[in-house]
């Protein structure tokens, strides 16, 4: 896990859902903690730079959810599939795609 602070977008602000791994760890995910644990998510990925919570976002995070499982390797694939889609990693140009990731409440 040391490795992963140095490297990745969420160096700087931590691993996604490291706090729900911490307390909780890695398996299935309880569904009367499904919508706590969104929460926490959508709070994360809102604070990550270069992030727009969007449909895009809102589908991918439940995705992440109808899995059933929690583990550090998921949530980074989700912070990976979240910010190619709607984030930092999604290029430099504004694409249809990016569009797409339309402001959400928050």
């Amino acid at each position: 896990m040391a490795a992963r602070a140095q490297h990745g977008p969420s160096a700087a602000s931590g691993a996604l859902g490291a706090s729900w791994l911490a307390a909780r760890g890695a398996g299935e995910i309880p569904p009367e903690q499904r919508e706590e644990l969104k929460t926490q998510l959508l709070r994360e990925l809102a604070s990550r730079p270069g992030v727009r919570l969007g449909d895009a976002t809102a589908q991918e995070l439940q995705r992440f959810l109808d899995a059933g499982r929690i583990s550090e390797s998921n949530l980074d694939r989700l912070e990976r599939r979240v910010l190619a889609r709607c984030g930092a990693g999604g290029g430099g140009a504004q694409s249809a795609r990016s569009e797409a990731c339309s402001e959400f409440s928050r």
